[in-house]
């Protein structure tokens, strides 16, 4: 939000030029990763409490290789 006035001035987009996919995507990504995402981690956290909860963060990298290589068949080194 930020960076949107700056954008716009430096390089106004043509509007015209986007396809309906990618504004489908854009609020795909917006509507399901974000906003439904957050409202269940809020939720979540006034369920279990922050302290308890919270922690769950911290094993979010590891659940994001597991479910590369377990769903998109990433290979996952000892390096990563």
């Amino acid at each position: 939000p930020l960076m949107l006035p700056a954008s716009l001035l430096v390089q106004p987009a043509s509007w015209h030029a986007i396809s309906a996919s990618s504004w489908a995507a854009l609020g795909y990504v917006s509507l399901f990763s974000m906003l439904i995402g957050f409202i269940f981690w809020y939720k979540g956290l006034a369920a279990g409490g922050i302290a308890a909860v919270g922690q769950l963060q911290l094993l979010q990298p590891f659940f994001g290789l597991g479910l590369s290589a377990a769903l998109l068949h990433e290979t996952v080194s000892p390096l990563m």
